[in-house]
């Protein structure tokens, strides 16, 4: 999503018995004119909770739209972001809430123009977020944050992710939440699947984020 001045915190209103898939959830967006949620004031809010899904596996509610993620077989060399816009080979992503996990680095922050607050939103109990040049960041072994190609052919695919696909959150700018990365998909005499990483959105056209480093707090 677009990094503004201002924080975009999402309120989780627990509810009696808010583990059971009968009672909703109540949580909203929340705008403020000041750098956290205790400093500034409440400008207005907007209803999420349609974004909010029981996963009973989990005993617990997931913020669903946040990021989508979609494989898609690649029209080109993967050099150029060119992909079947029809058919997707895979697609899934789950997420629990929105924290403060990693920052950007100097170079990023810089080209934003941003001045880093320090952490604020830590766990995903109460108020929840993600600050002003901060990064939620999930390992890719966490449960939910796979994307199942099995039995795609060999050849050459395109990862691609888009933040906020459904416009559940209010932006500025829904433009610019778009990046790739492109992959060869071959098969070993073993029919053991090697995947490797050919261009990303980054390098070649300026779109998305270099990942962030886990010891960047």
């Amino acid at each position: 999503m677009e990094h503004q001045s201002r924080r975009r915190p999402v309120r989780p209103t627990e509810l009696a018995d808010a583990n059971r898939p009968e009672v909703r959830v109540g949580a909203n967006q929340n705008f403020y004119d000041g750098q956290t949620n205790k400093s500034g004031s409440l400008l207005c809010k907007r209803s999420l909770e349609d974004v909010f899904k029981f996963h009973p596996e989990h005993n617990h509610w997931h913020l669903i739209g946040v990021n989508g993620f979609d494989v898609r077989q690649a029209l080109d060399d993967g050099s150029g972001g060119n992909w079947n816009t029809t058919q997707i080979i895979g697609s899934l992503k789950e997420s629990f809430c929105l924290i403060d996990f990693v920052k950007m680095d100097d170079d990023q922050l810089a080209a934003f123009g941003i001045t880093l607050p320090r952490r604020e939103y830590f766990d995903c109990f109460g108020v929840h977020g993600v600050s002003t040049g901060w990064v939620d960041y999930y390992n890719h072994a966490t449960h939910g944050q796979y994307v199942d190609i099995t039995g795609a052919p060999e050849g050459i695919y395109y990862l691609t992710l888009t933040a906020n696909p459904n416009k559940a959150f209010i932006e500025k700018n829904y433009e610019n939440n778009r990046s790739w990365v492109s992959f060869r998909l071959k098969y070993n005499n073993e029919n053991n699947a090697i995947v490797t990483v050919l261009y990303d959105s980054l390098q070649q056209v300026g779109e998305g984020l270099r990942p962030p480093s886990k010891t960047n707090r």
